[in-house]
């Protein structure tokens, strides 16, 4: 899956446009893959909802939360461990599939009506998955302690396209900016600033 930044990596030598050219189809490839764990992690919710709605689905509270669906009984207490529904007292949900008593895999609903649907470790997006804002932009790509740090795309309802390497939620290194709307397109991006426009 992570191949593509690698590849960037060994890439440092190639002048800009051609660094550019290749964040972007590196970005391309990591994004197609986290819109294919995003399919496997509303599988996931989906089974969760059907486990959660389920005679045999285990309940726990507590002051911060709810959890309906599978669990460990296994040691002094029980531990999310199958497929759930979490639902937070602040309005957060997950709905897919935990281990360790921490969601892995599922669809991830924040308050902001922002939606997550990929890996998760520790509560956050982490590894590959799919981000929806309520603004209507998407982005599919890399997540490292719920930010967006790698490579990936996002698009937005207007037809703005951003590819290439991402650091703590912006574009940062090299990529382009397509708008589709007016052909125009930036390669290049620095420390989230657009550079070598064309």
């Amino acid at each position: 899956r992570y191949q593509a930044s690698v590849g960037l990596a060994q890439a440092q030598h190639l002048p800009a446009r051609e660094r550019a050219e290749l964040a972007v189809a590196g970005a391309q490839a990591v994004a197609e893959a986290a819109r294919a764990v995003a399919a496997e992690a509303e599988a996931a919710a989906a089974r969760a909802q059907e486990i959660a709605h389920g005679e045999e689905a285990e309940e726990l509270s507590w002051a911060d939360g709810i959890y309906r669906g599978q669990v460990s009984l296994e040691g002094e207490a029980p531990s999310l461990e199958g497929y759930g529904v979490l639902q937070a007292a602040n309005g957060q949900s997950f709905a897919g599939l935990f281990e360790d008593n921490q969601p892995k895999l599922g669809v991830h609903q924040f308050q902001s009506d922002s939606r997550y649907a990929g890996e998760e470790r520790d509560r956050v997006p982490q590894g590959l998955g799919v981000y929806s804002y309520p603004s209507g932009v998407v982005f599919a790509g890399q997540w490292e302690r719920g930010h967006i740090n790698g490579l990936g795309v996002s698009e937005s309802p207007q037809g703005v396209i951003v590819a290439g390497e991402w650091a703590e939620n912006a574009p940062n290194g090299y990529g382009a900016v397509t708008d589709n709307a007016n052909g125009h397109r930036v390669e290049r991006m620095e420390g989230g600033r657009f550079t070598d426009t064309y």
